[in-house]
C-alpha cells in the first residue's frame, strides 16, 4: 500500500472515531455531521492531490526511460522504484560502453582490412606486368587466369567493406541495361575465349535506374559462377517482364542448396568439391539487390545447368 493510501485510510478511521466520540459526548447533530463533512473535504482534497502528484513522478519516470541518460528523477513516494531505476541506469551505461568499444573495434577492422584490399593491389599490378612479359602459352594463360581471381576477391572482399557505408556511396543514374551486361562480360573475355564458351546478349533497347557500380558487383559475381562451374556450352543473358535472366550450361546446383545459397558463408556441394567458393558472392549480391530494390532467385538443375533472375521492377524514383 503506498504511503499516501496509507494517510488516507488513517483519516478515514480518524474520521469515524471523532464522530464516535462527539455522540458520546452528546454534541449536537448538526456539529457532529460539520465536522464529518469538514473532515471528509480534507480526506478528499488530499486524495486528489497525492493522485496527481502521483501521476506527474510517473510521467517523469516514463519520460525518462526514453533518455535513461538523463539524470535519475526523483520517486519521493516509491523508493523501491528510486533503486530500480538507478540499476536500470547502471546497465545502460554499462550496455553503451559495450556498443561503443564494439563499434570501435569493427571500425579498426575495416580500415585495416580496407587499407589492406587497397596494398594488395600493388603486388597484384606488378604481377600482372610481369606475366605480360612472359611468351604465349599455357603456363602464361594459367597465371593471368589465377591473378584475375586474385583481384576479384581483393575486390569482393574491398565491396563487403563498403557496404557499411552503402548509402554514402550510392549514384542513382538511368543506364542501358545491355551496356552495363556487356561491360561485365568483357570483363571475363578471357575467360570465355580460354574456356570456349560462347555468350549472347538479347536484351534490346532497355534502360534502368541503378548505381552502375553496385550493379556491376553483381553481375561480375553472377558471370563469375556460371564461368567457374561451365566447362562447355556457353552463358545466355536476356531481359522479359522486368527481369534480367543470366543462364548457363554448367554442372548446375543440388536442389537441397538452392535455399541456401545466399546464406553468409554457404559454399554447398559444389564449393566443396571444387574447392572454389568462397561462400561470401551470392550472399553479397543479394544484400547489394535488396538495397537497389531488387532480388535475386534461382532455378537450377543438377547436369544441365542454373538460371539466375534478378527481379528488377523499377519503382517511381525521384532523381535529381
Amino acid at each position: 500500500m503506498r504511503s499516501w493510501e496509507r494517510e488516507g485510510m488513517e483519516k478515514i478511521l480518524a474520521l469515524f472515531v471523532s464522530a464516535g466520540i462527539l455522540l458520546i459526548i452528546g454534541a449536537d447533530k448538526a456539529v457532529i455531521q460539520g465536522a464529518i463533512g469538514a473532515i471528509f473535504v480534507v480526506f478528499l482534497l488530499t486524495f486528489l492531490w497525492n493522485r496527481r502528484q502521483e501521476k506527474a513522478e510517473r510521467d517523469r519516470i516514463l519520460d525518462w526511460l526514453h533518455f535513461p541518460e538523463k539524470e535519475i528523477p526523483k520517486a519521493e513516494r516509491r523508493p523501491e522504484v528510486q533503486k530500480l531505476l538507478q540499476c536500470c541506469q547502471e546497465q545502460f551505461w554499462q550496455q553503451k560502453e559495450m556498443e561503443e568499444e564494439k563499434e570501435k573495434q569493427m571500425r579498426i577492422n575495416q580500415d585495416y582490412y580496407t587499407l589492406w584490399t587497397h596494398q594488395i593491389k600493388t603486388p597484384i599490378a606488378a604481377m600482372k606486368l610481369l606475366i605480360d612479359q612472359m611468351e604465349e602459352g599455357k603456363e602464361r594463360n594459367c597465371l593471368r587466369q589465377e591473378l584475375f581471381k586474385t583481384g576479384q576477391y581483393v575486390e569482393l572482399m574491398l565491396s563487403y567493406q563498403r557496404m557499411a557505408t552503402f548509402h554514402e556511396d550510392l549514384n542513382l543514374q538511368e543506364e542501358h541495361l545491355e551496356e552495363l551486361v556487356r561491360a561485365a562480360v568483357k570483363k571475363f573475355s578471357f575467360f570465355f575465349i580460354y574456356q570456349k564458351l560462347s555468350v549472347q546478349i538479347e536484351i534490346g533497347d532497355t534502360k534502368i535506374v541503378t548505381d552502375k557500380k553496385w550493379f556491376a558487383v553483381i553481375l561480375e559475381q553472377i558471370l563469375s559462377n556460371a564461368l567457374k562451374y561451365t566447362q562447355e556450352g556457353g552463358i545466355s543473358v536476356w531481359w522479359q517482364e522486368e527481369c534480367l535472366f543470366i543462364e548457363d550450361t554448367g554442372i548446375g546446383i543440388r536442389k537441397e542448396d538452392i535455399p541456401r545459397v545466399f546464406e553468409r558463408g554457404f559454399c554447398g556441394y559444389n564449393g566443396r568439391m571444387h574447392q572454389q567458393s568462397s561462400g561470401i558472392g551470392l550472399y553479397l549480391s543479394q544484400e547489394i539487390a535488396g538495397k537497389l530494390g531488387y532480388a535475386i532467385t534461382i532455378d537450377s538443375e543438377t547436369g544441365k545447368g542454373t538460371t539466375v533472375c534478378i527481379h528488377m521492377k523499377q519503382p517511381e524514383l525521384i532523381r535529381e
